[in-house]
């Protein structure tokens, strides 16, 4: 992905084009992981079927099982993954969220023997987790404008997370968050370390995001958002 800047625990390297930050989702067992890509232009039938293929995979396990949705797309995509997410936002209440609007979108098809180019342009991806994994996601949106504003937010939020053995942390800011609203380095990103210090956390900035906020009592009326933060926990074992 190209994006506005990188995360790395409580450092945030804002408009930091060319650094790259990578992540490695492992094999749980009783997990399914599942990447879907979309490439073109916005069509509604072809939508249609994008969201019908990420819903499946949401629906393959026992309905008690957890379930959680990346998403991501670059500008030409960003109104087939609105849709998708106001689609799949009715049936998956319960589900994790998040991810966002990113300049540059590539997926790597290594795994593809016929197909010798490891990267191709996407314009949609979305990865699906679903099984014996538990994940809350939260939204700071543009309410919070303050670093005491977002400490209470995510207390709030780690108040109803348990850890397992095993946990990933990611971040995905908007571009007009971070030094720019805060007037100091780091706010978001080392507020999170603070409160779950064992949690490594990583993440990007981008122009959008989608997300959604897990904690009980609390409904977005929309899994995208605009000059907002959206943290991701996943954990297992």
């Amino acid at each position: 992905m190209g994006t506005e800047g990188v995360i790395i625990n409580d450092r945030e390297f804002e408009n930091h084009l060319t650094d790259v930050v990578c992540t490695f989702l492992p094999d749980i067992p009783n997990v399914t992981i599942k990447t879907f890509t979309f490439v073109g232009v916005f069509r509604t039938q072809a939508a249609a079927q994008y969201t019908h293929q990420i819903n499946t995979a949401l629906n393959t396990r026992a309905s008690n099982s957890h379930k959680c949705l990346l998403l991501f797309c670059n500008n030409t995509g960003r109104r087939i993954a609105r849709a998708v997410a106001t689609l799949l936002q009715i049936s998956h209440e319960k589900a994790s969220i998040w991810g966002g609007v990113v300049s540059d979108l590539r997926i790597c098809n290594s795994k593809d023997p016929g197909d010798n180019r490891c990267v191709q342009p996407a314009t949609c991806v979305a990865i699906t987790l679903v099984g014996l994994v538990d994940s809350w996601s939260v939204v700071i949106d543009g309410c919070y404008r303050t670093k005491k504003a977002v400490e209470e937010r995510l207390k709030s939020f780690r108040n109803n997370v348990s850890l397992r053995k095993h946990s990933m942390g990611f971040m995905f800011a908007c571009r007009e968050r971070g030094k720019r609203m805060f007037r100091e380095d780091n706010v978001e990103s080392s507020t999170f370390k603070n409160l779950f210090p064992e949690v490594p956390l990583v993440g990007c900035f981008g122009d959008g995001e989608f997300g959604k906020t897990t904690i009980p009592n609390v409904k977005e009326e929309t899994w995208y958002n605009e000059i907002s933060t959206v943290f991701l926990i996943i954990t297992y074992g």
